[in-house]
Order: C-alpha cells, then sequence, then structure tokens
C-alpha cells in the first residue's frame, strides 16, 4: 500500500511514522502481555513498515540519480545548442559578408542576379565544351608522336 506512493517525501515521512506508530503500539501492548498470541503478527507488521520504509527511501535515492542525470543532460545539450547557434552565427555572417560582396560586384559591373545566374548556366556547357576540346587536343598530341615514332622506326 505504502509503496505505491514511494518517490514522494511527503509519503516517506507518513511511511515512518505509520512504522514508528506501529511500533510504538506494540511495545506498549507487548509490555502489557508479553506473550501475546499476536506477537508474531505484530512482529510481521513492523517488518512490513520498515520494508516500505526502505522500499521508499530506495525509490527516492532512485528519483534523485534520475533527476541530476537528465540534469546533466539538459546541461550537456544547452551547451551543444549554444555551440550550435554559435557555429550558425559565424557561417551567417559569413555568407551575409559574401552577400554583400557579390552585390556589390554585381553593382560595379552594373549586373542583376538574375543576369549573373544565366551567364552561369551559359558556362556549365562551355566548360564541358572545353574539357572535351582539352581531352582531344591532348589524343591529338598523342596520337601524332605516335605516328612520329613509327615513321621514323619503321
Amino acid at each position: 500500500m505504502l509503496y505505491r506512493a514511494c518517490g514522494d517525501e511527503e509519503w516517506l515521512q507518513r511511511a515512518r511514522c505509520f512504522g514508528l506508530m506501529i511500533l510504538d503500539k506494540n511495545i506498549r501492548a507487548a509490555q502489557r502481555t508479553p506473550d501475546s498470541p499476536f506477537s508474531d503478527q505484530r512482529a510481521e507488521v513492523i517488518s512490513m513498515a520498515l520494508n516500505e520504509e526502505q522500499r521508499c527511501e530506495n525509490a527516492l535515492a532512485v528519483r534523485e540519480n534520475q533527476v541530476n542525470s537528465t540534469s546533466i543532460l539538459s546541461e550537456k545539450v544547452e551547451q551543444e545548442k549554444l555551440e550550435l547557434a554559435r557555429n550558425l552565427r559565424v557561417r551567417r555572417e559569413m555568407l551575409m559578408s559574401k552577400k554583400d560582396a557579390l552585390q556589390s560586384i554585381l553593382a560595379e559591373r552594373k549586373m542583376s542576379v538574375e543576369e549573373l545566374i544565366e551567364r552561369r548556366n551559359r558556362m556549365k556547357p562551355l566548360e564541358s565544351k572545353r574539357c572535351r576540346v582539352q581531352e582531344l587536343s591532348e589524343s591529338c598530341e598523342v596520337t601524332q608522336q605516335n605516328i612520329a615514332f613509327y615513321s621514323v622506326n619503321f
């Protein structure tokens, strides 16, 4: 009955009072009738009360440990949040400075962002064509060297 209330200081105090009350009552009854037929039951009730008190104390200790571990984890999470916020702030400042620099360059060249994007999109196929021309040029050089080698040796 009392173990259901474990985890609460008030219930622990009630369990202690209950145990002490039963103990005191049994001691008084035992003093009147030392060989009472209920002495075994009294001892069992006292034992149960003390066991319930111990369970409550154990549950309170577990609860305190859980609260401590929760607070430690909360502190770690808060520290990680702060670190992420700092990193995001630095990254944001960097991006804002890049944005400002890009806008100033575009203003100097009298271009809009849309025009820049359009130019970039046109440059992508040109870059792939340049790479292909370079590959073909290298292949032609190798072929010319092979032709020169075979024409001299054969």
